[in-house]
């Protein structure tokens, strides 16, 4: 319950649920793709704009 109600991981899972991540490879790419710390939309680490269950695509087993 402590990590559930962990004030990052609140933000975090606030995060997902928004679906915010930016589609990285969608526009060519820049700096920010190699480092992989923040995205184009502020979003830290992990950004993870390209994964394929946060576009909608596919749905975990």
């Amino acid at each position: 319950m402590d990590l559930w109600l962990d004030p990052d991981y609140v933000h975090y899972r606030e995060r997902v649920h928004s679906f915010a991540f930016a589609p990285c490879t969608a526009c060519g790419g820049c700096e920010l793709l190699e480092t992989n710390e923040e995205d184009c939309l502020g979003n830290t680490f992990p950004s993870c704009g390209c994964c394929l269950w946060a576009q909608g695509l596919i749905q975990c087993p």
